[in-house]
C-alpha cells in the first residue's frame, strides 16, 4: 500500500480528532468548551463541534482514499478550510485562552494537514 500526501493530510485531520477529545484548554475538552459556550454564545459553541465534524469528514476522506476511490480533492480543500477557519474564529474570539495539550495537538493537525495538501497538490502539477 502506497499512503500519498493526499492521503497523509488526511490523517493529519485525526490529530484534530484525537486533540479535541484531550484538554484543550481551561482543563476540559473540545465538547466541555462546545458545552459551555452554547450557553453563552451559541454560535461559537457550534463552531466549536463543526470543527470536529470537519475534522472528523477529513479523516472520512483518508479511509475512503485507502479504499482506493478518488473523491474530488475539493472536498479535500474543503474539510481542512472549515475545520482551520471555524476553529480559528472561535479562538480569537475568545480572549486570554491558554491552550493546553489536546490545543497544541490540534494546531499541529491543521498545520500538518495543510502542508501535505498543499505539498501533494505541488507535486502533482
Amino acid at each position: 500500500m502506497k499512503l500519498s500526501f493526499r492521503m497523509i493530510s488526511k490523517f493529519a485531520l485525526g490529530l484534530v480528532v484525537l486533540g479535541y477529545f484531550m484538554p484543550v484548554a481551561c482543563s476540559m475538552n473540545g465538547f466541555g468548551i462546545a458545552s459551555v459556550l452554547m450557553q453563552t454564545n451559541a454560535f461559537m459553541g457550534l463552531l466549536m463541534y463543526v470543527m470536529f465534524f470537519a475534522a472528523c469528514a477529513g479523516v472520512g476522506l483518508g479511509v475512503v482514499l485507502l479504499l482506493k476511490k478518488q473523491p474530488p480533492v475539493l472536498f479535500d480543500w474543503i474539510a481542512i478550510g472549515v475545520c482551520m477557519i471555524s476553529g480559528l474564529i472561535v479562538y480569537f474570539g475568545n480572549s486570554n485562552v491558554s491552550l493546553q495539550i489536546g490545543g497544541i495537538l490540534i494546531i499541529i493537525g491543521w498545520l500538518g494537514s495543510l502542508g501535505t495538501q498543499i505539498y501533494s497538490k505541488l507535486k502533482e502539477s
